[in-house]
């Protein structure tokens, strides 16, 4: 069939052309062997497996938002905890290669880091 790969590069490396060349000399072959026992390629059709439904669709964990203030912590201690704690599973979620999930508590992280720069001195007392 006609498929079709596009690779971005500035320039292309000794690696990448003995890659091309190589995938250039097997199709070669595959369309000799096609043209001599007089076999047409054609695209197989199959029902989607319910299980890589079940699993694109774990692609799309949401994390929930990180609060505007940091009313809901009694210290910044709190807060480096929570920060600590979002890190272990920021870090797990990249081990099960769950990486929008890890992309956006390394977001909620930094947004919990920003809010303790802001604050300064946080006593947690609502008097930021």
């Amino acid at each position: 069939l006609d498929g079709k790969a596009i690779l971005y590069a500035d320039r292309i490396t000794k690696s990448m052309q003995r890659a091309i060349d190589e995938t250039g000399r097997r199709r070669r072959i595959q369309q000799r062997y096609n043209a001599e026992h007089d076999i047409t390629p054609q695209s197989i059709l199959k029902p989607v497996d319910q299980t890589l439904l079940e699993m694109a669709q774990l692609d799309y964990y949401e994390v929930p938002l990180v609060s505007e203030s940091l009313d809901d912590y009694g210290s910044a201690r709190e807060v480096e905890d929570r920060i600590a704690e979002l890190e272990e599973e920021m870090g797990a979620a990249a081990k099960k290669f769950e990486f929008e999930k890890a992309a956006d508590l390394r977001d909620r992280i930094k947004e919990l880091k920003r809010l303790l720069l802001e604050v300064g001195d946080f006593d947690g007392d609502g008097a930021n």
